[in-house]
């Protein structure tokens, strides 16, 4: 039961995010070396969307040991979906393909496929205990 917890664990989705390896055409590096370098020209997307994704699954975590668990879980799952449309975003837009190698090597990939199979199950769990909450109040309301 403890290997569960480490993988639906949202400080693990952060550094699974965090360090995914990019191989770039010259250099390359971790992700969060590629969204702070974005968010310094102010005009990169996948930047704003990652770290904002990053500091809404923060919040998630601080505000979940208060009573608004459906707040806290709806604020996780934003926070993974705005993490990964920050990857889509990311190269999707590389139009010249200078980071395309990360496709092509087996580590940098399998630091993406990591993240896609963690944040699955993170979004999933969730998912769960928001329709655990609605129907909590549900039945709350209907007693």
């Amino acid at each position: 039961m403890k290997v569960i917890t480490i993988i639906k664990s949202p400080v693990t989705l952060m550094i699974s995010f965090c360090l995914i390896i990019i191989s770039g055409e010259q250099t390359g590096g971790f992700y969060i070396i590629y969204l702070i370098m974005g968010l310094i020209k102010a005009s990169s997307m996948h930047s704003i969307l990652g770290l904002a994704g990053i500091l809404l699954l923060f919040a998630g975590i601080t505000s979940s040991y208060s009573k608004k668990i459906f707040i806290a879980s709806l604020f996780k799952c934003i926070a993974v979906l705005m993490m990964i449309y920050s990857l889509i975003l990311f190269f999707y837009n590389d139009s010249r393909q200078y980071n395309i190698a990360t496709f092509h090597q087996i580590i940098p990939l399998a630091t993406v496929v990591l993240f896609g199979i963690l944040s699955l199950i993170f979004l999933l769990f969730n998912v769960r205990e928001l329709v655990n909450n609605v129907q909590r109040k549900k039945i709350d309301i209907l007693a």
